[in-house]
């Protein structure tokens, strides 16, 4: 009867121990983010010349006087304010790095507004640490189904 009760045990911990190696080899692996310190975010920030920059880094998003979302092609640059435009950055600085518009300026080329182009003017903030750094970069490519 012993030797009946230990393959009994045996058999039903063997059938077991599959469903519990899927569910431990299923569980999540995703490791904590590392905190940007202030010298990556100096850089990082440096590094933003263009819009095409920053979409390495964040996704732009523009929405209209009415607030709807909006895209590129439908942006008026002469229109465009500071809070019609959102900046969300991508992992790993999602939740890191906060932005705010702080000006936004049509760009000029010979005494007219230009149709397609904006200059905008961003101060970025890291969050843990504080410490703000605040840079000018033109996005183009606005304005392209009206023409």
């Amino acid at each position: 009867m012993k030797k009946w009760n230990k393959l009994l045990t045996l058999v039903s911990l063997s059938s077991l121990a599959l469903p519990l190696t899927l569910l431990i080899s299923c569980t999540s692996t995703k490791q904590a983010l590392k905190s940007i310190n202030d010298k990556e975010f100096f850089k990082l920030v440096d590094s933003i010349k263009t819009d095409d920059d920053l979409l390495k880094y964040a996704d732009i998003k523009f929405k209209n006087s009415l607030g709807s979302y909006i895209s590129k092609d439908n942006v008026i640059p002469t229109k465009l304010e500071k809070n019609q435009i959102e900046i969300i950055f991508k992992d790993p600085y999602k939740n890191q790095i906060d932005s705010e518009v702080v000006n936004v300026i049509s760009n000029r080329s010979n005494g007219f507004a230009s149709i397609n182009e904006a200059t905008l003017y961003v101060e970025f903030k890291n969050n843990k640490t504080g410490k703000t750094k605040s840079v000018n970069f033109k996005v183009t490519g606005l304005n392209k189904k009206i023409q």
